[in-house]
């Protein structure tokens, strides 16, 4: 297996060791961009996608920095992470928490943004590229897992 790792921002990708094992494409925040990447890195020879970087917490239960495994990622669909890959990579890292990361075209700024997408779609975190990657994973039936850090919670504005 040769991942593809699709970042929004290049500090994202610059955390990611160079590795033969692993291609990393940082997508930037335009609307298309993650799919984009995700796209060039499965022409690029991936065999898998993940969704790699900061998330916003929606949950009130999660801190900043706390290390989310996404179980599922929801936009116009709910699509599942491959659930062997999620439990491996919690394995991996001593993780217990999992949950759903919820798509957003624009950064939720404030605690009142972040409450309504929390209530309308019950997801830990949300992020601008997971739904995208997932996307294509599945149209190109190719296994995808999404790993995230809280970089503000539910109460931060940003």
């Amino acid at each position: 297996m040769r991942l593809g790792i699709v970042t929004g921002l290049p500090m994202e990708a610059r955390a990611i060791p160079p590795s033969e094992l692993m291609i990393v494409g940082a997508a930037g925040l335009l609307p298309g961009s993650a799919a984009r990447a995700a796209e060039q890195l499965l022409a690029d020879g991936a065999t898998a996608l993940l969704s790699f970087g900061l998330a916003g917490g929606l949950d009130p239960k999660l801190v900043a920095g706390a290390v989310l495994v996404a179980a599922e990622v929801r936009g116009e669909q709910w699509l599942a992470t491959d659930a062997i890959w999620r439990a491996r990579i919690a394995e991996m890292i001593g993780l217990g928490y999992t949950g759903a990361i919820a798509d957003t075209p624009v950064v939720l700024t404030n605690p009142d943004l972040k409450a309504f997408a929390f209530e309308k779609t019950r997801a830990a975190a949300v992020d601008m590229e997971s739904y995208a990657v997932a996307r294509v994973a599945a149209e190109r039936r190719v296994p995808f897992a999404a790993l995230r850090v809280i970089a503000d919670t539910a109460d931060d504005v940003v």
